[in-house]
């Protein structure tokens, strides 16, 4: 019989010591060598003791033979604790193969020979180290091991340690998928576990090293810790190796939780396109608008949801006025549209998950700066419906248009830009603007006093610098602090944060300009009054 332990093997020819068992209770045994003992006999309670020490966890082998019936090996922890048993019969004629394997943590170990006959036997252990990355202990919640998104982690469960625990943080709702890979006896096992120990998600699959099991999920959750368990209530023979990993997509979401009922419900502005996201562990959101006169109402929401969308509109005392849902996929949108002519009052759009989840975006329109005849659901919407309600921007009621890809001339920028840090007016003089100019001259806000002429996009960079910060800078150290503080990614992202990418040089349209500022509301970045 052999038996393997730690990974290296000895080489060159080995003399076999032999042991008797009414000479040495105990003998020590190393890796990668053969022994010979004997079992002598002993009133029928014959037992012979033999330790060894793992320096790393890992597959331990053992190999020999027996010349005796009902020979039975029990493993112990340096603790006295049983991790693993075998048997096997034999005689001098015919001598029976000992040949199993165990996954054991480092430590130090014995093997109890014991038998109610009595004769010769031979073991061999040797080690094949596990090398994995988990690090214990992480067999709870509170030693859980931190998880790096992305990378593949190789883990080990055994014997003497049976289950392993690691930590994900989310710092905004997203998509996780996780993949275990698990090379484990018998069945690998997986669980993801919320911040109160509430089970997610778990699923199992036979596995073994020949033939590993793949258990992928991906789950929706909102912002949060969470833990993944492996082998959580799984049997002590389901041992050895698995990976794990996991990627972390974040949701664009435009509101932060909670907006789970109608008293949570997040206000939400005609023309404004809302992106949410529905989680296993937040599966419904709640946003009010408020109509001001009977007007037909257009409601729409895109799904991004798995298998299936659903979405209602509510009145004020919570009655449903309409509802409808369609199948979905992140891949086949679907998309839910209906007009309602609606009375003066405050009404609920409503997303549920009921099972499904993912993202989907909505809006709402038939007041405010949807009624102008170029209003889109474009990635100036947001800025434009903020403008106008904090009344930055009024579009032309003449031609009943935003015209967001106008260029803006100077007076256009300098009205948007001191009626929301100064509460600004338009004169009553000769010229609409001219408060605008005095005003920047009282704030030392340089300008070209070319009112009607189109303004470079440095300009803009560094009337914003002054207005939101007291500073007088140069254009390159303005546009930088656009960088730096995220508002833009110049005009080729590709291409790096520089001066030149910024196209300092060019002109800017009134959808780009009033985007700036939105950016800027939305980081907590204000005027300096």
């Amino acid at each position: 019989m052999k038996k393997y332990l730690v990974a290296s093997l000895a080489t060159g020819a080995l003399l076999l010591p032999t042991v008797d068992n009414a000479s040495a209770a105990t003998s020590e045994m190393d890796l990668g060598k053969e022994y010979d003992f004997k079992l002598t006999d002993g009133d029928g309670n014959n037992k012979n003791y033999h330790e060894f020490t793992l320096d790393q966890a890992g597959t331990v082998t053992i190999k020999g033979e027996t010349e005796f019936r009902n020979t039975w090996l029990t493993i112990l922890d340096s603790d006295g604790n049983e991790v693993g048993t075998l048997s096997e019969d034999g005689s001098e004629e015919s001598p029976g193969k000992i040949n199993a394997f165990f996954h054991l943590q480092a430590d130090t170990y014995t093997i109890e020979v014991s038998s109610g006959y009595s004769g010769d036997y031979s073991l061999e252990l040797n080690n094949s180290p596990a090398n994995s990355s988990d690090m214990e202990p992480n067999n709870g919640t509170a030693e859980a091991q931190e998880l790096s998104f992305g990378t593949r982690t190789k883990g080990f469960i055994a014997r003497n340690d049976l289950v392993d625990y690691y930590v994900i943080k989310l710092e905004k709702a997203g998509r996780v998928d996780l993949k275990v890979e698990g090379y484990m006896k018998g069945r690998t096992n997986a669980e993801v576990l919320d911040s109160n120990n509430e089970a997610l998600w778990w699923n199992y699959e036979t596995s073994s090293a020949e033939n590993p099991a793949q258990l992928n999920k991906s789950l929706y959750l909102e912002a949060g810790t969470y833990y993944i368990a492996i082998n959580k209530s799984a049997s002590d023979s389901y041992t050895g190796e698995y990976f794990v990993t996991a990627n972390y997509t974040k949701a664009t979401e435009t509101y932060a939780e909670p907006n789970n009922g109608t008293a949570q419900a997040q206000p939400i502005e005609f023309g404004e396109v809302v992106n949410g996201f529905i989680a296993q562990n937040d599966e419904t959101d709640y946003y009010s608008f408020k109509v001001t006169k009977p007007t037909d109402i257009t409601l729409t929401v895109n799904g991004y949801l798995t298998d299936r969308t659903y979405a209602e509109l509510l009145d004020s005392n919570y009655e449903a006025i309409w509802w409808n849902y369609d199948s979905s996929s992140p891949t086949n949108p679907t998309t839910l549209s209906t007009t309602e002519t609606l009375e003066p009052g405050t009404y609920y759009f409503v997303v549920k998950g009921n099972g499904y989840y993912g993202e989907y975006n909505l809006n709402v329109t038939g007041e405010g700066i949807t009624t102008f005849k170029d209003y889109q659901p474009q990635y100036w919407a947001n800025a434009f419906s903020w403008g106008a309600k904090n009344n930055i921007i009024n579009g032309d009621r003449t031609t009943n248009r935003l015209n967001p890809n106008k260029n803006i001339t100077e007076s256009q920028w300098l009205a948007m830009l001191l009626r929301y840090a100064y509460d600004a007016k338009d004169s009553n003089g000769a010229n609409w603007y001219d408060s605008y100019y005095s005003l920047a001259k009282q704030k030392g806000i340089s300008v070209a006093n070319a009112p009607k002429e189109s303004l470079r996009r440095g300009a803009v960079a560094k009337m914003l610098m002054k207005v939101y910060t007291g500073q007088n800078v140069s254009e390159q150290e303005a546009v930088q602090w656009l960088y730096d503080n995220e508002i833009t990614t110049g005009v080729e992202p590709s291409k790096g944060k520089t001066y030149d990418n910024f196209n300092p040089n060019g002109t800017i349209t009134r959808a780009h300009a009033i985007t700036f500022m939105y950016r800027l509301f939305e980081k907590g970045i204000t005027p300096q009054k």
